[in-house]
């Protein structure tokens, strides 16, 4: 069998839609399109009987059982333990670190002045923080509330 590079761009495309077409692969417009560029080209035609040939010849051939055994090399996979132990230490690390940010946060409200209730103060980052006054409830109640 002769399987010369084609010279031209749609040569390309049809030699892989006949094999497309071998394998019943192509919709009616490619068929269209793959029939009539092998009435006008007859390197392609040649090629298209050709493989076309091989591919009866490959399919009428009868099923030929290996005489030794195949053995495909297992995948090496890691060990479930493993596995958690790695989710484990993820979520010990995230623990630590959302821990480190509630008493940075934490310390940077304590540094503030504490001012009467209901005083307001502007921080650094031009946001405004209502100061509670401990044994306030957060409705601005102090104490019980009346009945």
């Amino acid at each position: 069998m002769r399987l010369v590079r084609p010279f031209h761009r749609a040569c390309e495309r049809v030699r892989e839609h006949i094999s497309l077409g071998l394998d019943c692969e192509l919709s009616q417009l490619e068929q269209t399109s793959l029939d009539g560029h092998l009435e006008r080209c007859a390197t392609c035609r040649a090629f298209s009987a050709e493989v076309g040939a091989l591919t009866a010849v490959l399919r009428s051939a009868p099923l030929q059982e290996p005489q030794f055994a195949i053995d495909f090399p297992r995948r090496s996979r890691l060990p479930l333990r493993v596995l958690q132990i790695g989710a484990a230490a993820a979520v010990a690390v995230s623990a630590g670190l959302a821990g480190l940010n509630f008493t940075h946060g934490e310390a940077q409200r304590s540094a503030t002045p504490v001012l009467g209730s209901g005083e307001l103060i502007v921080n650094d980052a031009l946001e405004v923080d209502r100061i509670r006054v401990p044994g306030q409830s957060s409705n601005g109640f102090r104490g019980r509330l009346a009945r």
